[in-house]
């Protein structure tokens, strides 16, 4: 399966080749390219983690191909100019994923009504550009190993700074020209939403997959991949592959998940065998569920409520509704959210500004504590005050 790029770039593309690991493997007329990106990938794939992780090393690396062949850049030519002009072009283009959007989409940027998010820019996002940056430092390191492209890496160390050589100009670190990601805090839909996503889903397998991902907290690459085995239906829990380990984990998930799972694969009618994939499309031969399929239920569903929930907001609402109940302890949701760090887990506990901000109008809105008796004025003794003010001053004038 080959993925072509368009015609501005007609020498410069990506196969896939489901039988030979890596996988992807660059096409392209310059040959010390096709090198030194299957260099690159081999080295990723012996010590890779995810091959999710693999396919976006690889595109991101394709990207930067394809801008050093239009600047007519050889790898052993490449200087830190160069890596900055790269930046500098990202920072001003506009994300090619972007233009997809109907006219009728809302203007990027804005604010969505239901869910108070922002609706994604035109341009590519600081997180993005981030990794673009780290790929191709990882990329000139492997490179310089093998004694390859150029004699020093044109992208800096992470970190702080970097110690220049002897007699060389000393720049600022590469980060300097990268905006740092914003801190982005957890968002959950909010309450009412959320009710519509679990209960106007328009098949079984929707209603189903709704629920998994609310009631688990997985990510959408962990849903598409749980097979028969993972469901265990007497504990009510599911095996989800999480991304960066090699065994499988349990996670908790809700009676209603079950029940909704077996109406839906009641309706399948299919004898299932161990290693079968749950989720399958619902159009043409029976096949396994993919990542654009499960995307377009949850974008079908934003265009009847006129939201823009995306699927990573239901692994956060999970997340959050689980931090606001005193009884579940922190450690506890991070095994269920399956967290690297507790610290990325302590971010939900600070989350929900939405339906804190309507506690808050509802407490102004009500008149009830803003009825306070009227205090009459107090009037003081003419006498009082005189003596009072009087000895003042008489001791001021002394």
């Amino acid at each position: 399966m080959r993925f072509y790029v368009s015609s501005m770039h007609p020498h410069v593309s990506l196969e896939y080749r489901d039988a030979a690991a890596p996988h992807y493997y660059l096409i392209s007329d310059n040959q010390s390219f096709v090198d030194a990106f299957n260099l690159f990938m081999r080295e990723i794939w012996v010590g890779r983690t995810n091959v999710n992780t693999v396919r976006t090393y690889a595109y991101a690396l394709l990207d930067w191909f394809r801008y050093a062949q239009a600047e007519e850049l050889q790898l052993e030519d490449v200087r830190r100019s160069n890596i900055v002009n790269y930046v500098l072009r990202l920072q001003g283009a506009a994300n090619p994923q972007r233009a997809k959007r109907s006219p009728s989409s809302p203007k990027p940027g804005s604010v969505n009504e239901h869910t108070g998010k922002k609706h994604l820019p035109e341009g590519y996002q600081a997180s993005t550009i981030a990794l673009r940056i780290s790929v191709l430092r990882r990329f000139f390191e492997i490179l310089i190993a093998e004694g390859r492209g150029p004699a020093t890496s044109p992208v800096p160390p992470a970190g702080r700074g970097f110690r220049p050589e002897k007699n060389q100009i000393r720049y600022r670190r590469i980060s300097a020209f990268v905006p740092s990601p914003p801190q982005r805090s957890a968002h959950a839909i909010p309450e009412a939403l959320l009710k519509r996503f679990r209960s106007e889903a328009r098949c079984a397998r929707d209603s189903a997959l709704i629920e998994c991902l609310y009631s688990t907290g997985a990510r959408a690459a962990e849903v598409i991949a749980i097979t028969y085995e993972d469901v265990l239906w007497k504990e009510q829990a599911v095996f989800l592959q999480t991304k960066g380990r090699a065994v499988k984990e349990k996670v908790a998930a809700s009676r209603i998940f079950f029940e909704r799972l077996k109406v839906y694969l009641d309706e399948r009618g299919e004898r299932l065998r161990p290693g079968d994939y749950i989720w399958v499309v619902r159009r043409g031969a029976t096949r396994p569920m993919t990542y654009p399929a499960l995307r377009a239920v949850i974008q079908g569903m934003n265009r009847r409520f006129g939201s823009n929930v995306t699927l990573h907001d239901f692994r956060s609402t999970c997340a959050v509704q689980m931090a606001r109940n005193p009884l579940i302890p922190l450690l506890t949701i991070r095994d269920q959210m399956r967290h690297t760090n507790l610290s990325t887990t302590q971010r939900y506990m600070d989350s929900g500004r939405i339906e804190d901000f309507s506690l808050l109008q509802k407490h102004l809105d009500d008149d009830s504590h803003t009825s306070l008796p009227i205090v009459e004025s107090v009037e003081y003794d003419q006498d009082d005050l005189a003596t009072i003010f009087g000895h003042i001053n008489e001791r001021g004038s002394e």
